[in-house]
C-alpha cells in the first residue's frame, strides 16, 4: 500500500486512481479527527460536514501542499480541519445586535469587567483545546531534534546552554535549530492560531 506523501505525488502527476485512493485513505482519518473535534461541542457542527468540507479544501490545496513527510501531510490535513470547525462555529453564533438587548444608550455592566461568562470561559476552554491540538501536531511534524529544542527553550523555559549540553551542540547550532523549528511551526500552525495560547 502507498503511503500518504506517495499519493500526493501521484495525484500532482494526473494520476486519477491515486486520487481515489487518497481520499478513500484520508476520509476515515478525517472523519475521527471531526469527530474528536466536534465531540461535546454545543455549537451543534455536524462531523460529518466538516468531513466532508475539510476533504473538498484538500482536494482543492493539493497543489499548494509543500510537505514531503506523511506527519506533515496529516498535520496539514489537521488544519484545515481545524480552521474549518472555526469557521463554521462562528457562522453558527448570531452577531449580537448593539440593540439587541434593548439597552442602547443604557448602561451594560451586566458581567463585571474583570470576570468573565460562563460561556465566554467555555469559549476560552475549547480554544485552549485547539490550540494545544494544533501545537501537538506541529511540533511532531517537525524534525525530532528541532521539536526537542523548541521544547526545552519555550515550553520547559531552559537556557541556551543547558540545551546545548543536553543535545550536545554548540550553542550556536542550537540558537539555529530552535530558530528553525519556530519558522517551521509557524508554517504549520493554522494562520489563526499562531498567536494565541
Amino acid at each position: 500500500m502507498c503511503n500518504l506523501s506517495e499519493l500526493v505525488d501521484r495525484m500532482r502527476s494526473g494520476d486519477a486512481n491515486a486520487e481515489n485512493q487518497l481520499y478513500e485513505l484520508l476520509r476515515p482519518y478525517v472523519r475521527q479527527l471531526a469527530e474528536y473535534q466536534t465531540k461535546g461541542d454545543r455549537n451543534n457542527v455536524d462531523a460529518s460536514g466538516i468531513t466532508q468540507e475539510t476533504l473538498l479544501q484538500v482536494a482543492k490545496s493539493i497543489p499548494e501542499y509543500r510537505g514531503s513527510k506523511d506527519p506533515q501531510f496529516k498535520a496539514w490535513i489537521k488544519r484545515i480541519l481545524i480552521n474549518k470547525l472555526t469557521d463554521e462555529i462562528r457562522k453558527s453564533r448570531p452577531a449580537a445586535s448593539l440593540d439587541s438587548t434593548g439597552l442602547c444608550g443604557r448602561k451594560r455592566n451586566l458581567v463585571p469587567d474583570n470576570a468573565s461568562s460562563p460561556s465566554h470561559k467555555a469559549h476560552r476552554i475549547q480554544r485552549k483545546a485547539l490550540v494545544d491540538n494544533a501545537l501537538k501536531d506541529a511540533l511532531n511534524a517537525l524534525p525530532q531534534d528541532q521539536a526537542q529544542a523548541v521544547v526545552m527553550r519555550h515550553l520547559d523555559g531552559l537556557s541556551i546552554p543547558e540545551i546545548a549540553n543536553r543535545l550536545d551542540r554548540s550553542e550556536a547550532a542550537t540558537r539555529q535549530l530552535i530558530r528553525r523549528g519556530i519558522v517551521k511551526l509557524g508554517e504549520l500552525l493554522p494562520s489563526g492560531l499562531r498567536d494565541l495560547s
